[in-house]
């Protein structure tokens, strides 16, 4: 039998219409980073038009994947900090137990996308919902900006 507070129960993305239920190794908190316990996750449109194959994820027309499968999709969330990494909790301004949502779109601030006045940051994103490089293959997802919520 798996101990519980090792693993975790989450849906991994291992392609198109293909997402499961699986048990997986519960990531640990390395240095300025912080283990949630996931408490409500939203679905938005982009999580659709993934799962169902759009090739703006999935690659096609010359253009390769973005989605790097298996990962552990999801990234509108809020939850509570479990585990922190070293620096952690200074860099965040979060404790364990805090309530916590991610910010799911982050600019690079760099790319003419974030420079323009015209468009902000419209298509530039960081998110790391679906690229496990970022990298969220363990269910980790890699966020600049973490806020506090209201309880």
């Amino acid at each position: 039998m798996k101990n519980e507070a090792l693993d975790m129960l989450a849906i991994v993305n291992h392609g198109p219409e293909d997402y499961r239920l699986e048990r997986i190794a519960r990531p640990k908190a390395k240095a300025d980073e912080l283990v949630i316990s996931i408490a409500a996750c939203g679905v938005c449109a982009s999580d659709d038009k993934c799962h169902s194959g759009a090739g703006m994820f999935w690659g096609g027309s010359g253009n390769p994947p973005w989605v790097k499968a298996p990962v552990v999709p999801g990234h509108e969330l809020f939850g509570y900090v479990v585990e922190t990494g070293e620096g952690a909790e200074e860099h965040f301004g979060v404790k364990v137990g805090d309530r916590v949502t991610a910010e799911q779109i982050v600019p690079c601030g760099k790319c003419k996308f974030c420079t323009s006045e015209s468009t902000g940051c419209a298509k530039c994103t960081t998110s790391s919902a679906f690229n496990a490089t970022l990298p969220m293959r363990d269910g980790r997802i890699h966020a600049t900006d973490l806020h506090r919520t209201r309880p």
